[in-house]
């Protein structure tokens, strides 16, 4: 293994090069996380988790002064026109 792909272990892209569909490629993932993700109930805690840290980041850019851009300057801000509240998303 090079050196420039040391830090991606042992499962770094292997191919087998004999027909295209004969070629198993394996892209730094691990076979456990592939498992995990083919699990429905651990593919669901999975999209929880990912769901509460984009709630997190969006709480936390709301909760954000202004800031003044030195190229602009104008004031950045959040803008809550671009945002509709759950309650409008799920009409139908």
């Amino acid at each position: 293994m090079s050196s420039r792909y040391a830090h991606l272990g042992n499962a770094t892209a292997t191919t087998h090069h004999s027909t295209a569909c004969d070629t198993p490629v394996t892209h730094g993932c691990s076979t456990s996380l592939l498992q995990r993700l083919v699990d429905r109930s651990a593919y669901g805690a999975l999209v929880a988790d990912a769901c509460e840290f984009n709630r997190g980041l969006s709480r936390g850019r709301a909760a954000r002064l202004p800031f003044v851009d030195t190229a602009t300057r104008t004031t950045q801000r959040p803008a809550p026109w671009l945002y509709r509240p759950q309650c409008d998303r799920f009409k139908g």
